[in-house]
């Protein structure tokens, strides 16, 4: 199976379980959405900042005037939207290390607590079932 198919497979997966805080998520599962979130959002962002730069440089202002709140109403429906998925899937990342949901509190000391997540979210799942479930399987959809 290609990487392009089972990046999309993954994500899909995701968003299918979007309110599933049980379980477990791979490390593929886990990073494969995090970084379709994260590209998402530059990609809205990109296109709001050049249309709104762009007005400096001539006729293009009127472009950001027409396109500029279009563009921030998608990114708040994009990033309202990815988020429950991008807490569950952190959720269940947690889990596959034998860690509670609850240990993604931690994002809210400043810095230090974003910097322990990046570790806890690279640390290797555990490689037997765990009280979370069955070890997750990078093969999504009709893999489970």
């Amino acid at each position: 199976m290609s990487a392009k198919i089972e990046f999309r497979r993954t994500v899909y997966s995701s968003f299918q379980r979007y309110f599933v805080f049980r379980g477990r998520a791979s490390k593929t599962e886990f990073w494969y959405f995090f970084l379709s979130f994260v590209l998402t959002a530059i990609s809205i962002e990109g296109a709001y900042l050049a249309a709104m730069y762009g007005g400096h440089f001539g006729v293009v202002g009127m472009v950001f005037d027409a396109i500029g709140p279009f563009l921030i109403i998608l990114l708040s429906i994009v990033l309202l939207g990815s988020f429950p998925p991008l807490l569950s899937v952190s959720i269940r990342r947690l889990h596959d290390i034998g860690k509670s949901g609850w240990v993604l509190l931690i994002v809210l000391i400043p810095i230090l607590g974003a910097v322990l997540l990046l570790f806890l979210f690279n640390v290797k799942g555990d490689a037997i079932e765990n009280d979370y479930g069955h070890i997750p399987s990078n093969h999504l959809i009709g893999g489970e």
